[in-house]
This record gives C-alpha cells, structure tokens and sequence, in this order.
C-alpha cells in the first residue's frame, strides 16, 4: 500500500526571502533611508527607496540571501538566490519526510512494520510516499488523519491518493495497480 502525497517546499523558501527581504529593509532604514514602497511577488521583491543607489544597496545585502537586479528608475529589484532557494526548499522537503515518517508511526498502522517514506521528483514538483503493508480503510483513515493533524509540517502537503503495491514472484515491488 502506498500513500502519496503532493509536497510544497516552495513554501518554505518563500518564508526564507520574506525573512531576509526583512533584514534589507531594516538594513536600509537603519543607514537613514526611507522606505517607499515594497511590491512583493513569488521570492522577489520591487524596493522604491529614495536616494538608494547601486553601492548602499549592495552594502545592505552583504551576507544576506538576496540578490539584486541592476536597479531601473530609482527601483531595487531583489529575489532570493537560486542556490538559497534550493538549499531551503530541499531542507524543508527532508524535515517534512522524516515528520511524515515519525506521524504514521504513531498512528501505528500495524503491530510490526515499519513505514518507508519515499521522495519522489525534485524541490518544484516533489512528491512523498509512504509504503506500508496492505492496511484497512480505517486504518487509513488513521494515519492520514495523524499526517494532516497539528502542528504544521516544514513543508505544507495535500493527500494525492492511495494505491495497492503487489510484490512480484520474486517478491520485490514492481509496478503499482491503480
């Protein structure tokens, strides 16, 4: 038996640019500029700050995980890096496996098995599977109630659908029937 679930680490590399698009913000105002406005969007931003120029901009991001487009009309474009965000999303992704993991164990699906959680595809279209020997719709129900149940994992994760794993004769899993 196998229970697949659609992942979203994306969500936690969005958190990490709005927590460093915080600290350039603060960073900026504490080097005495105004902050005009701040536009927003998928792990980038558009800063119009009066009186920013290409070197205070860049001093603000030393050490942070933004980087800047060369600036256009007195705005500063930022975005989390590409490598930050895959460092972050892949993180997210393996806390949420192992949370996945530690959650159907205490649903106890079964007196002695032992839940394997499989990841699927890459940070952008990522995918867990929890393997399991053949459970009953009740105890199905169980541990996916004990997945979706406080508190919130790293990486935010929607059931898919189940599907039934036979071994083959030489008892290994081959290909799944629907």
């Amino acid at each position: 038996m196998e229970l697949i679930y659609d992942v979203q680490p994306e969500r936690a590399a969005e958190a990490a640019f709005l927590a460093a698009l915080d600290q350039l913000v603060a960073r900026l105002r504490d080097g005495g500029l105004r902050i005009g406005a701040v536009l927003p969007q998928p792990r980038s931003a558009a800063l119009t700050v009066p009186g920013l120029d290409e070197a205070r901009l860049a001093a603000a991001l030393a050490g942070l995980p933004l980087q800047a487009a060369p600036m256009e009309g007195g705005v500063a474009s930022v975005r989390l890096r590409d490598d930050e965000t895959a460092r972050v999303a892949d993180e997210a992704l393996r806390k949420t496996a192992i949370a996945l993991r530690e959650r159907v164990l205490a649903a106890h699906p079964c007196d002695r098995c032992t839940p394997a959680v499989v990841t699927q595809g890459t940070w952008s279209q990522a995918r867990l599977l929890v393997r399991l020997p053949w459970i009953d719709d009740a105890t199905e129900r169980r541990v996916r109630a004990a997945v979706s149940a406080p508190p919130p994992l790293p990486a935010p994760l929607s059931f898919a659908r189940s599907r039934v794993v036979t071994p083959d004769r030489a008892g290994s899993f081959g290909e799944p029937r629907e």
